[in-house]
């Protein structure tokens, strides 16, 4: 990527990037899928999409603007894409958009703004282009 650090990534592709079944073990007690196990696979897909744009490990330091549209049952397919919102010196922002098929439809039913930093060996932040 060749983008000005702090830009926003305007054209940049969503991405399939994870895929994954809700399991009947994830299930709360009213029956629907634990928004935390959501959460925590949205943050993987997050994650895989940071690494590249990082060339490296990433962590994520927050989760912004998380809402969960409709409720996702055991069984349901999961599609998690992926789109880079936006890179800064250090950090980059990933819009994580959650996708189940429905009647023969695509039904988004979550999505969320996923910031990580890009770590060193260290574990200290580094800068994601190299100036």
């Amino acid at each position: 990527m060749n983008n000005p650090i702090g830009t926003d990534i305007i054209n940049c592709a969503k991405q399939l990037t994870r895929q994954v079944v809700a399991p009947d073990e994830a299930k709360n007690p009213i029956g629907d899928i634990f928004g935390g196990w959501l959460l925590s696979h949205m943050d993987i897909a997050g994650g895989q999409r940071a690494y590249d744009v990082a060339d490296g490990r990433a962590v994520t330091v927050a989760v912004d603007k998380m809402t969960f549209k409709k409720p996702l049952y055991a069984g349901d397919h999961l599609k998690i894409y992926t789109d880079v919102a936006s890179i800064g010196h250090t950090s980059v922002s990933i819009h994580v958009i959650v996708e189940v098929e429905r009647e023969g439809e695509n039904v988004e039913v979550a999505d969320g703004i996923f910031t990580f930093v890009a770590i060193n060996k260290d574990k200290r932040p580094r800068p994601i282009y190299e100036e």
